[in-house]
């Protein structure tokens, strides 16, 4: 007989105790596991996670294909919380918010300045999005045919719902600094223009090709497109932006550096040894991008830039970092001296374990003043591969997620509560580690979306859908954990479900007599799929989360 303890702050235990799957079931010995659930038809899966000496063993039931417009009379016999995210997701898709409103960007359609639960916005609702940008006074979206959306007081005050600010450039990907937006089209083409609608109304316009054959007009708004020196067959893939400096990542590896806002870069974050206000090339734009170069010129596959610092991961699985260190962001101890690295610095890994383990990062990510590593540690003597998260940067509000409130971060911390995770693959009849899909980052909070086994693709009518966990941790004055709370945490952990209230409602429309609701509150998205949506239409779609400065959502992406 094996001993099992539940425990309440680890995302490990939570996993367990909460699994990706509907059902979770505590056995008092290994072997109960193997017994079947009563009334139950659907297939029985044990799985047996190891963690501080001890055995926990749960039981899940696996997840069907069910289509958003699928009657309550085919839902499987017992309803569960997991099923109803993942079905509503589909027949209702758009976008909810919550956190800090006084910019009037999470609800604009509201006079509340704190928003302490996720909410949708009626605007978007049954609309799909390519992206989703909050930052504090200004809210951006990219809609389905590419067209672009603000709205906040940052854009201009009054405005109770989102406007088209750029139309018919099929743009893909949004970002923002301190004043400009950066749009990058499905083409590669990269546009930048202010945030300020009255700017963009009084400012320069360029001439755009009329409906009229062979003739030209003056664009809506002002705005210009950023010239990249790219190579031959080679294109904008990317960008990230920080308050003061814009990231660009090409199709062949390639990376480029640019101001991006009225303060010309000044802490190093473009990567460019030397490069001021004052030595920039003058017979150049001031937001002209610069090539970065790593040691050994090597492919750059990902970029994430937080407020003033600059992170890259290489082809490889190097990670480099430049710009800002003053809180250790960069992954090296913060020296008076030397606040800043202006060139990019490669960050030893290695060094982060012991002898006789392969380190090798697989994702990054960056916000306000932190940095996030996502590592693959493999034994070499087995080959066994533990998924492991660190950070750097600043502590105070709790982005290190390690449990601490730490002012200044510099050699990278592991956050224990997204590490070490594992769970049974039954299409291998192995254990695999768990790892992060993404970390959204904002500006002082974080969320990490878990890639753990989903189901949202069965045939089995008495399964049940289940979702990717999301565990958000740091800072909370404006309730942007979506917790309810205003509490900081620094310790990942998980918030309630998306229109809880309504899911709980439809559920108990489509329970018999037979049947039995089994709440599991937390808040799981839905992986890409495709699906019918409630209004007919098919399309392959997921929900992605975002974090921004004090404000946090969730949209379905196409």
């Amino acid at each position: 007989m094996f001993p099992f303890r539940l425990a309440t702050q680890s995302i490990f235990r939570n996993i367990v105790r909460q699994s990706s799957n509907p059902i979770l079931r505590f056995p008092r010995s290994l072997s109960s596991a193997a017994r079947p659930l009563k009334n139950q038809k659907g297939p029985i899966l044990a799985t047996i996670l190891g963690f501080s000496g001890t055995i926990l063993v749960y039981q899940t039931i696996t997840a069907p294909e069910l289509h958003a417009e699928t009657p309550a009379a085919r839902l499987p016999p017992t309803l569960y919380s997991q099923h109803i995210q993942v079905l509503d997701s589909w027949k209702h898709p758009g976008v909810h918010t919550w956190g800090n409103n006084k910019g009037r960007v999470v609800a604009p359609d509201l006079d509340e300045d704190y928003i302490r639960a996720p909410r949708r916005v009626p605007f978007f609702n049954n609309i799909l999005l390519r992206d989703l940008k909050l930052e504090k006074d200004v809210g951006l979206a990219v809609d389905e045919q590419g067209n672009v959306y603000e709205w906040g007081i940052g854009y201009g005050k009054g405005i109770k719902e989102p406007e088209v600010v750029l139309a018919g450039k099929d743009i893909q990907r949004i970002e923002a600094s301190a004043d400009r937006i950066f749009a990058l089209s499905k083409d590669g083409t990269l546009y930048s223009f202010p945030i300020s609608k009255v700017d963009q109304q009084e400012g320069p316009k360029p001439d755009e090709p009329s409906w009229i054959p062979f003739t030209k007009s003056k664009a809506r708004i002002s705005h210009k497109t950023l010239k990249v020196p790219l190579e031959y067959f080679d294109k904008i893939s990317e960008i990230s932006a920080g308050r003061d400096h814009l990231l660009i990542l090409t199709s062949a590896g390639h990376v480029y550096a640019a101001a991006a806002s009225h303060s010309y870069p000044d802490k190093g974050q473009l990567g460019i040894p030397g490069l001021t206000w004052a030595t920039r090339p003058k017979d150049r734009p001031y937001d002209s991008p610069f090539r970065v170069v790593t040691a050994g010129n090597l492919k750059i596959n990902q970029i994430a830039t937080g407020d003033y610092h600059s992170v890259l991961l290489d082809s490889k699985s190097g990670v480099w970092t430049f710009g800002d260190n003053s809180h250790g962001q960069l992954g090296f101890d913060y020296l008076p001296d030397q606040p800043i690295k202006d060139s990019p610095t490669k960050l030893l890994l290695q060094g982060f374990y012991p002898g006789g383990i392969a380190a090798a990062c697989y994702q990054i990510a960056a916000g306000g003043m932190n940095s996030f590593y996502m590592v693959d540690a493999a034994q070499l003597q087995d080959g066994r591969v533990t998924a492991d998260v660190w950070a750097s940067g600043l502590g105070l509000w709790g982005e290190l997620g390690n449990g601490k409130w730490t002012h200044v971060q510099g050699k990278p911390t592991k956050i224990k509560a997204l590490s070490g995770l594992v769970e049974y693959d039954d299409t291998t009849n192995q254990i695999k580690p768990i790892r992060i899909a993404y970390i959204a980052a904002g500006a002082h909070h974080f969320a990490a979306v878990m890639d753990n086994k989903t189901n949202t693709n069965t045939t089995d009518h008495h399964d049940a859908f289940s979702g990717r966990d999301v565990l958000w941790w740091g800072n909370n004055e404006f309730s942007q954990l979506g917790n309810g709370r205003r509490n900081n945490l620094n310790v990942p952990s998980y918030i309630p479900r998306l229109d809880a209230s309504t899911e709980r409602r439809q559920a108990e429309v489509a329970v018999t007599e037979e049947q039995q609701i089994v709440p599991t509150d937390r808040l799981q998205i839905t992986p890409k799929q495709k699906t019918t949506l409630g209004d007919g239409r098919k399309a392959e779609v997921e929900q992605r989360v975002v974090a921004g400065r004090g404000a946090s959502g969730v949209y379905t992406k196409v």
